[in-house]
């Protein structure tokens, strides 16, 4: 059986190590990607540039973490696809975990 290592224990850069994974900007991996794609103006394109060279000096100097993808890559393509705008809202959802027991139950 193969092993699995918990996402929670493990950072980017040590996979690159473990699997010697190998960043590419090669435009001909995945060209289903990049085939019969809308027109963008030249505003976004600059926006979609700014976001992408973001996302690459991420990957190269890490910690390279989710949060870091949510705000420097999600969040702006969320703003330029216009989620944050009517019929869209945001909603945040409080979560807070209570523990407690009693007689039998232990929640």
């Amino acid at each position: 059986m193969t092993p699995t290592i918990a996402s929670s224990k493990v950072d980017f850069q040590q996979l690159i190590r473990q699997f010697s994974l190998k960043v590419t900007r090669e435009t001909s991996f995945f060209p289903e990607w990049r085939e019969n794609l809308p027109e963008i103006s030249e505003g976004d394109r600059g926006v979609l540039d700014r976001v992408q060279a973001g996302f690459w000096n991420s990957v190269e100097y890490p910690p390279f973490s989710e949060k870091l993808i949510q705000i420097s890559v999600l969040g702006p393509l969320l703003l330029l696809a216009g989620f944050y705008e009517p019929p869209f809202h945001i909603q945040f959802i409080f979560v807070k975990l209570l523990k407690g027991q009693t007689n039998d139950w232990t929640f």
